[in-house]
């Protein structure tokens, strides 16, 4: 995904040095073959530069389209960067298994409370609704936080496993956790239907 990106952005660039040395009264037929690539914003910017038909507006078309690769350039790198690291911050039964015996590993249940009344929370885990987890991070101090769940409040490089039902709100919570300075945040694949799953097998 990172490699396509990155030759995605290249046919980007080229495309749009091409566009901008174009003579001044020619419309800049090529644009619309790269707008694919580009934000709806971006791409009504590169509209407006086709009437640019006079001589003093060669300085503010160059201008722009450098504004316009740049912009895209670090779009594209941004999203590769980002999924590739929640590439490898996932974990499946086998490591929820051997987590639920180490201490210094806080599983966190994300599910809602009538969720948790239906099945119970995922073993080893500390149950905390999807919506209130970041306010426990950020609120509780370290007592508030162990009185209320018998454990210790994470630090920022605590490893931490969010799971739910299936693994899609965990993974979400997993990103609002990220942003507090959690680098170590895994999420459950398959959350709570592939633990119950493996238990019936």
């Amino acid at each position: 995904m990172f490699e396509e990106m990155i030759v995605a952005n290249k046919s980007v660039i080229s495309l749009l040095n091409s566009a901008y040395r174009f003579k001044v009264g020619q419309q800049l037929q090529t644009l619309p073959s790269f707008t694919k690539f580009l934000t709806p914003k971006d791409s009504h910017s590169c509209i407006s530069i086709n009437c640019y038909q006079q001589q003093n507006y060669i300085t503010s078309l160059d201008k722009n389209m450098h504004c316009l690769i740049n912009r895209n350039k670090t779009s594209i790198l941004s999203k590769a960067m980002s999924e590739q690291s929640s590439e490898n911050l996932h974990v499946n039964y086998y490591d929820i298994v051997k987590a639920q015996k180490d201490e210094n590993i806080l599983i966190i249940d994300v599910r809602e409370n009538y969720e948790i009344e239906e099945t119970g929370k995922l073993p080893g885990s500390v149950h905390i609704p999807m919506h209130e987890v970041t306010n426990s991070l950020l609120s509780l101090t370290n007592k508030e936080f162990e009185k209320k769940f018998n454990r210790q409040k994470p630090v920022h490089d605590t490893k931490i496993i969010l799971s739910c039902k299936s693994g899609r709100r965990s993974a979400m919570t997993q990103l609002d956790v990220q942003k507090l300075g959690y680098k170590n945040v895994h999420n459950y694949l398959g959350g709570w239907l592939d633990w119950e799953s493996h238990q019936k097998n």
